[in-house]
């Protein structure tokens, strides 16, 4: 049995760790792919010209994305899922109130609500990762598109999974820093990715306009 000053710093940590997971990881892959699919779906041909492995790393975000998400809440498959953080602090109620006063039974309730209410999404997301990311199922190994046709709104169902866990994970951050709020960064992340492919583009059209000039770019 933990002591309550272990408890507490357990609650810490856990808060931490998650918070570094959900905004600084998922939160900005997402927000990158999205920027970088969004502009390669506007202009395909100078996209993919302009950087050729761009499709390459679509694919490892999105593989990255999924993975990440469905093993934090895959519920009690795992040690460390956002399910099982909540049981530990509802199951630690009493002693973490008396150094966080505005931890409530309540609000617990809300956040596992939000888990349930996006349940579709986190079981679509985690039947890809079972049956083609992290296993080779027969019936997508054989036709490497199906998973694509199967499960077409993947990112949606993502960004909803994501606004479930930043409710959830903020609310804990803020306890834990006295009242502090977490920034997402991942506006910026997805604004620089035009950014980036707007530099790429002019660049590729300045080379192509020097060296062949007969192309049409």
């Amino acid at each position: 049995m933990n002591s309550r000053e272990e408890t507490i710093e357990l609650y810490k940590r856990y808060t931490n760790e998650y918070v570094s997971i959900i905004y600084d990881n998922i939160a900005m892959k997402l927000a990158t792919f999205k920027g970088f699919d969004e502009y390669m779906k506007r202009d395909m041909e100078r996209t993919i010209k302009s950087f050729p492995l761009l499709y390459f790393m679509l694919e490892s975000l999105h593989v990255d994305c999924v993975i990440t998400v469905s093993k934090i809440t895959e519920g009690s498959r795992s040690a460390r899922t956002i399910q099982n953080f909540i049981a530990f602090v509802k199951d630690n109620l009493p002693v973490l109130k008396e150094e966080y006063p505005d931890l409530s039974e309540s609000a617990l309730q809300r956040q596992e609500q939000l888990l349930t209410d996006t349940n579709e999404q986190i079981t679509r997301i985690k039947k890809q990762r079972d049956k083609y990311y992290a296993h080779a199922d027969k019936e997508y190994f054989l036709k490497q598109n199906k998973i694509k046709e199967d499960f077409p709104n993947t990112y949606e169902d993502l960004e909803d999974i994501l606004i479930a866990l930043q409710s959830i994970i903020g609310f804990h951050y803020n306890k834990v820093n006295q009242g502090s709020m977490r920034v997402c960064m991942s506006d910026y992340a997805y604004m620089y990715t035009f950014k980036t492919m707007e530099q790429l583009v002019e660049s590729t059209k300045e080379w192509i306009k020097k060296y062949r000039p007969d192309e049409t770019f």
